[in-house]
């Protein structure tokens, strides 16, 4: 047999699982009655009667072993019975929450006024994961949003698919402890719930403290959301520092960004996308800053000078940001990050128009900068999906 699935949680049966637990009830229930009538009726009256014969010697430990065996059935059954019901209400509400949470993705939000969330796909995964994906692909590609949303769905489903396996397995070892590996010889040990095959699992990881991985710290979190209140408090008691540095009492809310053109929900520290576009950034106020774009007189100031009479004052001594800004400005052209192109017809004409002749030698070097801004957010799957097109336009900025 495979992995448990999500397919498996989602769809098993499990009125059948109640059903065995309910038919058990009621041979625990017969049983407890057997057990009553062999100790005070049968047992007593073949300690009390004088047996004689050639079987008298075994005949009154033949009594008192069946009336054993009875009483070991009866207290197998009441462990298979209650390691059966513990185990169908855990099953129940994790398969309750692993569909709300499929149709919660599958719905999506086409009504949050900041933005409609869209509506997802939900599929099994390799080895017990779950998938997520978009229904379908736009031309703005997927957003920041958007993917948050992927990956929460799916860490959430593939944590209750695991909480599912583990409370399969524990069932299973239950039964097998209380039924034991002798079919003809009952009363092996005994549960009152799961409680007894769980506990000594997450007091166990509870223990590594800080040592314990992730993957060890989600199980102690679904351990801790299937034991009772005492195993709890037993647990607690014992590993208080442990159990919240496993995040005990982390949120369990969604954890998304709040618009397309946020980066990723919990980031501490920025990625390759914000490293690129702040390069961007800075390559645009650096060209505007060597052409004296962001240098403008104030209200009420005019500076004159011969020929253009609209022009930035003049600048006496040094101006550190224009060598700066220049050197770093012809670093990303010899680079290729910019693309210089020819003076177009309207660069000419503005030429003209400030009282200097088509062609001839600018103050500067007379070239136009296309600078490339892009619309889309600011992190995106790479190009090759169709669900991460970038639309870029180009500006033209002459210097």
């Amino acid at each position: 047999m495979g992995a448990f699935s999500y397919t498996d949680l989602i769809e098993v049966d499990l009125g059948k699982l109640g059903a065995a637990a309910d038919d058990w009830a009621a041979t625990a229930a017969g049983l407890e009655k057997l057990s009553t009538e062999v100790y005070s009726g049968l047992l007593q009256l073949s300690d009390g009667a004088d047996w004689a014969g050639l079987n008298a010697a075994v005949t009154k430990d033949f009594v008192r072993k069946t009336a054993k065996e009875v009483a070991d059935l009866h207290l197998e059954a009441q462990s298979i019975v209650a390691v059966l019901q513990d185990a169908h209400g855990e099953l129940t509400h994790v398969q309750k929450r692993a569909r709300e949470v499929s149709a919660e993705a599958r719905k999506g939000d086409p009504t949050r006024q900041a933005g409609p969330d869209p509506g997802l796909l939900v599929s099994d995964g390799p080895s017990g994961t779950v998938k997520v994906t978009e229904a379908f692909c736009g031309v703005d590609g997927t957003s920041q949003r958007t993917k948050d949303l992927m990956q929460w769905y799916a860490d959430t489903l593939t944590g209750l698919v695991s909480h599912a396996a583990e409370i399969d397995a524990a069932i299973t070892r239950a039964l097998k402890r209380s039924h034991g590996s002798d079919p003809h010889n009952a009363g092996h040990a005994t549960y009152t719930s799961l409680d007894e095959d769980q506990l000594p699992r997450a007091t166990k990881l509870a223990s590594l403290g800080d040592e314990a991985n992730t993957a060890q710290r989600a199980e102690l979190r679904r351990l801790w959301s299937s034991l009772s209140p005492q195993a709890r408090a037993e647990l607690w008691a014992g590993h208080k520092n442990d159990l919240l540095a496993a995040g005990l009492l982390a949120p369990s809310i969604r954890q998304a960004a709040p618009d397309r053109g946020s980066g990723p929900h919990g980031a501490e520290e920025p990625g390759a996308e914000e490293r690129r576009t702040r390069e961007k950034m800075n390559l645009i106020a650096e060209a505007a800053d060597w052409t004296g774009d962001n240098h403008r007189p104030s209200l009420g100031q005019r500076h004159e000078r011969p020929g253009r009479s609209d022009g930035p004052p003049p600048h006496h001594g040094h101006r550190p940001g224009i060598r700066h800004g220049g050197q770093q400005f012809r670093q990303a052209l010899r680079s290729g990050r910019i693309r210089p192109e020819p003076r177009s017809s309207a660069a000419a004409g503005r030429a003209r128009a400030r009282g200097r002749p088509h062609g001839s030698k600018p103050r500067a070097a007379g070239r136009a900068v296309e600078v490339h801004r892009c619309r889309a957010p600011a992190r995106s799957l790479p190009t090759s999906s169709p669900c991460a097109t970038v639309v870029c336009q180009s500006q033209s900025s002459s210097f």
